[in-house]
């Protein structure tokens, strides 16, 4: 079907509920994810749910303190964190930039909105790298500083907080540089102390995958404000290290996966999630430095890893048929002791030398995968529009449709969208339309979906930090759609490659190829191309670029070795 319209699926014996079918099904549930984030205002009266709130909650930095309230609360109970607000208020920004000249309404809309967690994060910073990092709240306070009721929290110097706050402070400055310049040349000013901040502390305390990935997103995004090549150069620093941290080759395991992540440059162990998820992290800071320097030498450094670590996420969920959703990642059975995270990591598929691919995280107290699925979609999604593959963007997609409904519950996980959608743990705001849970959970140490009934924490907890990242994927949904226009078809040939690109290539245009791991040894007229594979240890990629007369890419295709080709077959 691709007649836009309302359908319904009938039988004999019944039907289905209307559905749409359409280029813009999507765009309803970023309106109700909005108002999730408006009824979660903190500080200010939301009608219906509660009054002006938390004005005598305090953060303390020595014999400092301020008021925190404002932003958003965060979960079924009241807290406050830098990281989700921040990151919410950067997608925010982020999509508002990618929509405005099509939907001017919903643009502004999210402008207003992302400004609340602005200025949250502008008022919980000390100004000398401290600033609030979370704070637990759990009860409606009476409002008056010296009472029992009061909440105070002590202000930490992290370097990841303190880089996602200066993304999302750069971003603002260029945003609202035309509407309130007092709070552009603010947000900037502190964008660059607080990157500074960053800087300081990973150089102290030692670089990880999280902290490079955040660094350099800032760094990218205080260049794109004011154009510094300094900051410029500190992303390709941070992005050197993002791909140190990466499986760029075959483990000599069963079932080799590669394109996956550690946590540290080391590679000492392998990054996952088992709540919040910053899967997204890497790719989205690589992806842009592949948009703002096509022409740099290390260009193709930063595509393979994000082409590579796609196709991990691809070959991880293609496990989890018919629904194709996101893996839970590898695990090593002795990561841990505890002899519950063992029973838990033996539940997944075998891979080899003790390694298992969870279909769900390995977890604790905390239980739902919203957080992880939807940071990896980020991620796919960033690569689909990137390296415009069709499949990678079905992949994204199917993990949409798995929240909306199309899992094996039959039953949408955002308030108000959809159908048969269930009440979620909100116990002091009550149930908000566009409102995310944590998400489907396992039993026990099982490997299988579990979602019961009942209405209770963690997993059905309402949390912005899965809607934030619903926003995030929209960017790319409604911002960007992939090229088809061409395609890189590659066959083996002999030990080595032969790659042809299929499409109409006008007399005007030209062909750029690029590659990892292949030397191109013959090249004909007609964009065929043999190349030798330079390691056997290492998956290659292959990038062509078509360009118009002045430069401009009219379409991408590529291809990359498929994880698959190095898994043995079963007995």
């Amino acid at each position: 079907l691709s007649k836009p319209g309302t359908y319904v699926l009938q039988t004999a014996n019944g039907s289905t509920p209307p559905f749409p079918i359409g280029t813009n099904v999507w765009h309803e549930s970023i309106w109700k994810t909005l108002n999730l984030f408006y009824c979660e205002r903190c500080g200010v009266r939301i009608p219906g749910i509660h009054d002006v709130c938390h004005s005598d909650w305090l953060a303390a930095h020595g014999n400092q303190s301020i008021v925190i309230n404002g932003g958003w609360h965060d979960a079924g109970d009241l807290s406050q964190g830098l990281v989700n607000t921040a990151e919410a208020a950067y997608t925010m920004l982020t999509l508002a930039e990618a929509i405005a000249a099509p939907d001017q309404e919903l643009s502004m809309r999210l402008h207003e909105e992302a400004l609340v967690g602005l200025e949250w994060v502008l008022k919980t910073r000390f100004g000398d790298g401290y600033r609030v990092v979370w704070a637990t709240m759990d009860l409606w306070t009476d409002g008056i500083i010296g009472t029992s009721d009061d909440e105070m929290v002590q202000a930490l110097n992290r370097p990841f907080e303190n880089a996602v706050a200066a993304a999302t402070e750069a971003v603002a400055a260029r945003v609202f540089a035309s509407w309130d310049p007092h709070l552009a040349s603010h947000s900037t000013a502190c964008a660059r102390t607080d990157l500074d901040f960053a800087l300081k502390e990973a150089n102290r305390t030692g670089w990880t995958l999280g902290v490079a990935s955040v660094i350099a997103l800032a760094a990218i995004e205080l260049y794109c404000t004011e154009g510094d090549p300094h900051d410029a150069d500190e992303a390709f620093r941070a992005a050197r290290i993002i791909v140190r941290c990466q499986q760029r080759s075959f483990p000599e395991w069963k079932r080799p996966f590669y394109g996956f992540f550690y946590t540290d440059p080391e590679c000492s162990q392998i990054q996952h999630y088992a709540h919040r998820g910053h899967e997204q992290a890497p790719t989205v800071a690589l992806a842009k430095l592949c948009d703002l320097f096509p022409d740099h030498p290390e260009w193709m450094s930063w595509y393979s890893s994000v082409v590579l670590h796609a196709e991990y996420l691809r070959a991880a969920a293609s496990w989890n048929a018919p629904y194709a959703m996101m893996a839970g990642g590898i695990y090593h059975v002795d990561e841990e002791e505890e002899t519950v995270y063992r029973e838990q990591v033996v539940q997944g598929v075998p891979l080899g030398c003790g390694f298992y691919l969870r279909r769900f995280p390995v977890w604790h107290a905390f239980r739902g995968n919203c957080g992880t699925m939807l940071s990896q979609t980020k991620a796919v999604s960033t690569a689909a529009r990137l390296s415009g593959d069709p499949q990678l963007w079905e992949l994204a997609i199917k993990q949409l449709e798995w929240t909306i409904g199309r899992n094996p519950f039959t039953q949408s996980l955002m308030y108000g969208e959809g159908y048969d959608f269930a009440p979620q743990y909100s116990a002091m705001s009550g149930d908000m339309v566009g409102s995310l849970p944590v998400g489907v959970q396992t039993r026990n140490e099982m490997d299988s979906p579990y979602w019961p009934a009942q209405n209770c924490y963690n997993y059905k907890e309402v949390w912005v930090h899965p809607s934030s990242r619903w926003l995030g994927i929209m960017e790319d949904v409604l911002g960007y759609q992939p090229s088809q226009d061409h395609q890189l078809e590659a066959i083996a040939d002999c030990g080595g490659l032969s790659l042809r690109l299929h499409g109409v290539i006008t007399d005007e245009s030209t062909v750029r190829l690029r590659t990892h791991n292949l030397e191109i040894i013959y090249i004909s007229k007609d964009h065929r191309w043999k190349a030798h594979i330079l390691g056997a240890e290492s998956p290659w990629v292959a990038v062509v670029d078509v360009l118009d007369g002045s430069g401009n890419l009219i379409s991408r295709a590529g291809c990359v070795e498929r994880m698959e080709s190095r898994w043995k077959p079963e007995p």
